[in-house]
C-alpha cells in the first residue's frame, strides 16, 4: 500500500492519498514531520531531533514513546 501513497503537504499538516484503495489520511504537523522524517529512514533519535527543532519541548519530556506510538499507528494503517 505505502507505493499507492500520495503526499501533499498542506497548510496545517500533510494529506495522504492512496490510490489503490481511494482513501485520504489527513496528519497534523507534528505526525506529518514525522511521516516524512521515518520514509527518510531517519532513525528515533533522529526524529526526535527534528520534533525539538520545530517546537518547544522541556529537556527531560520523554517524547520517544509518542514517536513510536505515531508510527506504529501509520504502520497499523499501511502508511508506512
Amino acid at each position: 500500500m505505502v507505493d499507492s501513497l500520495v503526499a501533499r503537504p498542506m497548510d496545517n499538516g500533510l494529506m495522504l492519498y492512496d490510490s489503490e484503495t481511494d482513501v485520504v489520511h489527513v496528519l497534523n504537523l507534528t505526525a506529518g514531520i514525522i511521516y516524512e522524517s521515518y520514509r527518510q529512514g531517519l532513525d528515533l533519535r533522529c526524529i526526535r531531533q527534528r520534533l525539538c527543532e520545530k517546537y518547544v519541548i522541556a529537556e527531560h519530556a520523554d517524547i520517544d514513546a509518542d514517536i513510536r506510538s505515531s508510527i506504529d499507528e501509520m504502520q497499523k494503517y499501511g502508511l508506512l
